[in-house]
């Protein structure tokens, strides 16, 4: 099996940190007057809305696609939770495609930077597609047998050239 990793850009980077911060100094000072001043209740109330605060951003990172793996039989979107398996077989087509040739694009479900770009977007020229990404530019489209994903490993050329070499292979 053969793995490319895939690293953030610099927005989804900048995204990630600030989201971060800007999360970060609110609770804090919430955390201060509440444990100084309120009651019992007002600090579980407080605890509760971290926690699930805590719940969405792990999720945020456990979802971030990690790298890309080809085998014999799969393309294999790899997370810290939940890999992503798509048969080799159900790959119809798949290009290096930009910004422009995607067109005008809505994020209806997933992260828009904050660990990466994943989830369910639509795009003017494409329609909906299943986005694996941690950068904009360039992505890798891939037309299934249903449906269509962007994935964006660091070296695009080079995942293409493998994923037809394996492509091309007879079956072992």
């Amino acid at each position: 099996m053969k793995t490319y990793p895939c690293t953030l850009d610099q927005l989804s980077k900048w995204i990630t940190f600030s989201v971060f911060i800007a999360l970060l100094i609110p609770v804090i000072t919430i955390a201060n007057i509440t444990f100084h001043q309120q009651s019992l209740s007002e600090r579980l109330a407080f605890i509760s809305t971290f926690v699930i605060l805590g719940a969405g951003l792990s999720l945020a990172y456990l979802w971030k696609p990690q790298q890309i793996a080809l085998s014999n039989e799969f393309l294999i979107v790899k997370r810290k939770f939940g890999d992503k398996k798509f048969p080799l077989a159900n790959i119809q087509s798949a290009a290096i495609i930009t910004r422009k040739e995607l067109g005008m694009g809505i994020r209806l479900f997933g992260s828009g930077g904050f660990f990466g770009y994943y989830g369910l977007f639509k795009y003017k020229n494409i329609g909906n597609v299943n986005v694996y990404c941690t950068q904009r530019e360039p992505v890798i489209l891939i037309e299934l047998t249903k449906g269509k994903i962007l994935i964006s490993p660091d070296e695009p050329s080079l995942f293409l050239n493998d994923l037809n070499t394996i492509k091309k292979a007879p079956n072992q």
